[in-house]
């Protein structure tokens, strides 16, 4: 295991180093490796190997090793969201972290403003690849036509076109539901709040769509908090003003709320603070994304997300694997979220309580 996790970290310096080399130029020998990484004759011998496997190097008698003329160094470009709180720039990153692990690639995040004109920034992009967080909004008919007729492999971040056979990644909003619905059930809520405070589009609205659909299914009444969010519009602030709009109106009138995202929760906790509503004494609180958040607050929020590093280790190898053999057919990962806990959910069944927010007073 060790060996592995060395030699993968010095497959991507090499990778890198790899770059500095004209193809045909005499590469670096296993003992000048050693002394400028650090590591190991075995780790070298281990990582030259794999290297020389993958066509990236040639190895010549009594010579030692080149870097082949031929050796493929296919492009890949991440564009992303530039929004402030940089979750967008974390996951491209991570992603080609990812990518450069795998293979001999020359990756670029790029950042680009909501509201700018995509497409031509994508046509004009020279990778061999590209995978894009789309802004949040809809995709209209004349976009869907001009994916279908972009000449180069474009995957789509946060969108399901698995139905029509398009390179995407997305969420299992299904299964999000069913997390949070079950830990709600397990621990005698029934009154579930909803807020959804990001653009209601892609996963957060497949998500916010399966909540209220699933929720009578584990005899839970789903309780809709009303928010218009738009694209670019500060998630926080309106969820502050959505959830003291709603307990300004109809007071606490559940013991449970879900809310997306947990960028959104910041204002969710600013709106209970204002109204003394302890959380989880008054109320169980459980979020859905950015547990790098959540995990700061007071107290720290249950959250359902990806597991990142697992995601995008699974994503660039996806695109690596498409990439080596593109008739092995479109790139699509579905992500399975797992929870993050925290002492944010209340037991009802473990206390029994006089509090006027309880589920009996609800009924």
């Amino acid at each position: 295991m060790i060996l592995q996790e060395r030699s993968e970290q010095l497959y991507i310096k090499l990778s890198r180093e790899l770059k500095r080399f004209s193809p045909g130029k005499r590469f670096h020998t296993i003992r000048h490796i050693e002394r400028k990484f650090g590591v190991s004759y075995r780790v070298a011998d281990v990582t030259l190997d794999r290297l020389e496997k993958e066509g990236l190097l040639e190895r010549r008698d009594r010579s030692g090793l080149y870097v082949r003329s031929t050796a493929p160094c296919r492009s890949v470009a991440f564009f992303y969201v530039d929004w402030p709180e940089g979750h967008q720039r974390y996951i491209a990153e991570q992603f080609g972290r990812a990518l450069l692990a795998l293979g001999h690639y020359d990756f670029s995040a790029l950042p680009y403003n909501y509201q700018s004109d995509l497409i031509p920034q994508l046509e004009a992009c020279p990778a061999d690849l590209l995978v894009v967080s789309w802004p949040a909004r809809p995709l209209s008919s004349q976009e869907l036509v001009w994916l279908g007729q972009f000449s180069r492999p474009l995957v789509l971040c946060d969108l399901n076109l698995r139905d029509i056979s398009h390179h995407c990644f997305f969420v299992n909003s299904g299964y999000v539901c069913t997390l949070a619905l079950t830990r709600f059930r397990n621990n005698g809520h029934r009154r579930i709040g909803i807020l959804l405070a990001e653009p209601s589009f892609g996963g957060n609205w497949a998500i916010l769509h399966d909540f209220l659909t699933f929720a009578p299914l584990y005899d839970c009444v789903p309780v809709l908090i009303e928010c218009h969010p738009e694209s670019g519009n500060y998630s926080p602030e309106l969820a502050y003003l959505a959830m003291m709009k709603h307990l300004d109106r109809f007071g606490l009138n559940f013991t449970g709320l879900f809310v997306i995202s947990g960028y959104a929760a910041q204002g969710v906790q600013r709106a209970l603070n204002e109204h003394e509503i302890s959380v989880p004494d008054d109320l169980s609180v459980i979020v859905f994304g950015n547990p790098e958040f959540t995990a700061y607050f007071t107290p720290p929020l249950t959250t359902i997300a990806d597991d990142e590093n697992a995601m995008a280790a699974q994503k660039a190898d996806a695109v690596h694997r498409y990439l080596q053999n593109p008739a092995s057919g479109p790139i699509i990962v579905e992500s399975r979220a797992i929870v993050y806990e925290h002492q944010s959910v209340r037991n009802l069944h473990s206390t029994i309580t006089t509090n006027p927010n309880s589920e009996r007073n609800m009924a």
